[in-house]
């Protein structure tokens, strides 16, 4: 059965959910989840980063700020969303990623 028609069959309760729907649907939950736990600057800048398209030069701008700021800004705001990400999740950190985060 072709994938629209699979997603038609269950829209109108004939058929279950397909198995990437109910995927895409879960990861985007937390994802939202993941950013409304950030700070406001964070969720905001990786939001017009990563789901508005909006480039490092247009954020400075906005921001009245630099490139290498806004850049340095958005690494902080990924490692951020990361661990919570994996804190929603459940998973753990690689090996590599627990000794790099030891005092």
């Amino acid at each position: 059965m072709r994938r629209a028609g699979r997603l038609a069959h269950w829209l109108d309760g004939s058929d279950e959910a397909p198995t990437s729907l109910l995927e895409t649907a879960e990861l985007a939950l937390l994802v939202r989840l993941a950013l409304a736990e950030l700070p406001c600057e964070y969720e905001s800048l990786l939001t017009a980063k990563y789901l508005d398209g909006v480039s490092v030069e247009s954020i400075a701008e906005r921001e009245r700020s630099t490139e290498v700021a806004v850049r340095s800004k958005l690494a902080r705001a990924r490692e951020a969303f990361r661990k919570v990400f994996l804190r929603l999740t459940g998973d753990s950190p690689t090996d590599a990623e627990a000794c790099h985060e030891r005092p």
